[in-house]
């Protein structure tokens, strides 16, 4: 049994390793490398993966490939005979060749663009080009600025129809296979060395595709950087860059990986461009678009019950789109639609596990709704009732430190983005609360939350708890900030928006409620960015992690739960006060206090701006996404089940 749970774990764990701790595991395989040529290993190996038998073996291929440029280090130019030793016997068998599936898609997927069609291997992964599609298709919504992204991604794309062009393949080539099998080789050493031709492509055959050495430098690097590199993969990382340069010639070392890369490399560009929201919505409003209408096709509607469904305690908008009806009579129909998570992808990698935040709200959806299911007499008993909650991975939970806060706090000039930093570090609300802040919240040494904003909307009256009604304790230090902001800020008026943006489409002209994420993304991340400081600790929930965090050092448990107004069954009497405790307002103080010490903001002295004119914000440009759809897959989705 300890042999078999051995077996288990070391199959699981080793996508993990990286190739530097594989090759010490392999020690006979790697001396057996060391006599070869790597770059002839490289192609050979590259050209192996263009076989559409193969595509079910990436697995050693991609391990083989990294073993051998860390590893070879002679002349000798790899054989049929070697290259069966190495893949099919010294591999097979083991943890390695364990993690590869019996291939149940086909070997070539298609890509279509406003430029042509364009082929693709598709490898082990599942549908790489559908979600490349996808990516692609949002990016065409996309502005000027970003044209130079869809050339880079359209000359990666013109390479790999190439490559396939090139094997003779045709769209959906290849079929299902049983059983794991040895890699295909050709029938002799003069068969491999023509096929290692049809991986490299000359200068000039790129000018003959149209394509500029600087398109594809995104996706290419150097074999000594591939060298480098290669000891510190894993087999999970993404292929970011598959494409090799030797002199003047290029090595696709990875084909199958390329509309993976394309996907990785959008994210990426994106993001630097400070437009990942954008293409966020863009991209779950066409695949809840069409997977909605796919889901619906020869169903009659009659009853639209989007508006109906709970709007209380379910998961975020960004994560879930859903859509409700009457069809049939009396049958109803409630649809879900699981939307990726762009900054966790590019964060992590698309073949990252994820972990979504909003677990606890699907189990009490669900019994929520069986619950309510039986109470209409729609089923005879509740099945919700057997619904548990599943086991998670716990998330990591970051938080800032004080020199990260000093740091972040000390780059922003602009006296409305530090005044809304302030409140977020220093008073720890949740986004929609600060966002949805008014003039009349704001009482000399607290802020009364009279409602709370949600993309871009004002919920008067709405709350996430009756807890989250109490006030929030403002620190001394951080109140001259906020008084210095009501000075300049164009409109002072109690029922103004502390925090607005400006208004598009039928609100534009007025004052509106900013996204948190936009408002992250566009103007304070690229600060965090030049400081060193993650994107995953720029959020207003860590802010509100790292107040609750550092305030057990400052004040009581009971401090900490007044300051960031939590609710809880054994403290329902918490609940109605209205008053802050003078020992929260102390706690508060004293950690600000401790991270501030004698450090004050460079446009407020003294409650009084130094220079009005300089400090008087400027309107500023929060189409962060100009031409991306910012109305997100909801309003989309609505279009469509409405048709």
């Amino acid at each position: 049994m300890a042999a078999l749970e051995e077996w288990f774990r070391e199959t699981d764990e080793i996508d993990e390793y990286p190739f530097d701790r594989i090759g010490a595991k392999f020690a006979e395989l790697a001396a057996d490398l060391a006599a070869f040529d790597p770059i002839s290993c490289a192609t050979a190996i590259a050209a192996l993966s263009t076989i559409a038998e193969n595509r079910n073996r990436m697995v050693r291929l991609d391990a083989l490939l990294h073993l051998a440029a860390t590893h070879c280090q002679g002349t000798k130019q790899p054989t049929i005979d070697s290259l069966n030793r190495w893949l099919n016997q010294m591999l097979a068998g083991t943890a390695i060749s364990r993690r590869e599936d019996p291939a149940e898609d086909v070997a070539i997927g298609n890509i279509m663009t406003t430029a042509g069609n364009y082929r693709v291997f598709l490898g082990d992964s599942s549908n790489p080009d559908y979600y490349a599609q996808d990516v692609l298709d949002a990016l065409q919504k996309a502005p000027v600025e970003l044209d130079s992204l869809r050339e880079e991604c359209h000359s990666l794309l013109k390479l790999s129809d190439l490559l396939v062009e090139r094997r003779a393949y045709v769209r959906n080539e290849g079929e299902a296979g049983d059983e794991i099998s040895d890699v295909s080789l050709p029938v002799s050493d003069d068969a491999l060395w023509a096929l290692c031709e049809t991986v490299l492509i000359g200068a000039d055959q790129l000018k003959s595709l149209g394509i500029q050495e600087q398109t594809i430098a995104p996706f290419t690097l150097t074999f000594e950087e591939f060298r480098k590199d290669s000891p510190r993969r894993s087999m999970r990382m993404v292929r970011r860059q598959p494409v090799i340069q030797l002199g003047d010639q290029f090595l696709i070392a990875h084909p199958t990986v390329i509309a993976w890369a394309i996907t990785a490399h959008v994210f990426t560009n994106v993001r630097q461009k400070n437009m990942l929201g954008g293409l966020e919505n863009s991209l779950g409003g066409l695949q809840a678009y069409r997977t909605f209408r796919l889901s619906m096709q020869e169903i009659e509607r009659q009853d639209m019950l989007t508006s109906k469904l709970p709007s209380e305690d379910v998961p975020p908008a960004k994560y879930v789109s859903q859509a409700a009806f009457r069809f049939d009579g009396n049958k109803y129909m409630h649809l879900l639609f699981l939307h990726d998570d762009v900054y966790d992808i590019e964060a992590n990698g698309i073949t990252a596990n994820w972990f979504p935040p909003f677990v606890r709200h699907c189990y009490v959806n669900i019994r929520s709704i069986t619950r309510m299911a039986k109470k209409l007499n729609f089923l005879a008993t509740d099945p919700g009732l057997d619904v548990t909650m599943p086991q998670t991975k716990p998330v990591p939970k970051p938080i800032m430190n004080q020199e990260q806060i000093i740091a972040l706090i000390g780059g922003i000039e602009d006296l409305h983005d530090m005044c809304l930093v302030y409140v977020g570090i220093f008073c720890g609300p949740r986004a929609s609360e600060v966002l949805g802040l008014q003039w009349k919240s704001w009482t000399g040494a607290t802020l009364v939350p009279y409602g709370t904003a949600y993309e871009g909307n004002l919920y008067p009256g709405r709350f996430k708890t009756r807890a989250s009604k109490a006030p929030i304790g403002v620190p001394e230090q951080v109140r001259p900030v906020i008084e210095a902001w009501q000075q300049v800020c164009p409109d002072p008026s109690p029922e103004a928006l502390m925090f607005p943006t400006f208004g598009r489409g039928a609100r534009k002209g007025q004052a509106v409620p900013r996204w948190g994420k936009n408002f992250l993304d566009g103007r304070i991340r690229p600060i965090a960015r030049k400081l060193g400081i993650s994107d995953r600790l720029v959020t207003f929930q860590v802010m509100r992690r790292t107040l609750g965090t550092h305030l057990q050092h400052h004040g009581t448990l009971k401090d900490a739960q007044g300051a960031l107004r939590h609710a809880s069954i054994q403290t329902t009497g918490d609940v109605y006060m209205q008053a802050i405790e003078g020992s929260v307002l102390q706690a508060l103080n004293s950690r600000t206090s401790e991270i501030l010490s004698d450090w004050k903001p460079m446009l407020v002295s003294g409650g009084q701006l130094i220079n009005e004119e300089s400090a008087a914000p400027k309107r500023r440009n929060v189409n962060l996404a100009r031409g991306l759809d910012q109305n997100g897959p909801s309003a989309i989705l609505e279009e469509s089940v409405s048709a």
